[in-house]
């Protein structure tokens, strides 16, 4: 958490973890988790001398044991709110 990690042309920074959420959205649009939602922030920096298209589907998370999480795109657009992470330039 708060190290820079590199991947590509990319640079991720963790600044919070929240994995306390059985749902993320409103009270009417929302969309609720099998278990819980882990809300991952994170900064990331184009490292690279060009543009680069992130696309936030494509991430994924690991735990201590190296079981891998995949992004939840339906939840992701209730949890961001204005901060969409689809393939942003």
């Amino acid at each position: 958490m708060g190290d820079a990690v590199r991947d590509g042309k990319f640079e991720f920074t963790v600044t919070k973890l929240d994995c306390s959420k059985s749902k993320v959205g409103s009270e009417y649009l929302n969309d609720k988790a099998q278990g819980k939602f882990c809300i991952i922030s994170v900064t990331v920096k184009n490292i690279g001398k060009e543009a680069q298209t992130f696309d936030g589907s494509s991430q994924k998370a690991y735990d201590a044991e190296g079981i891998e999480f995949s992004n939840d795109t339906g939840a992701e657009i209730y949890a961001n709110e204005g901060s969409p992470t689809f393939l942003r330039n």
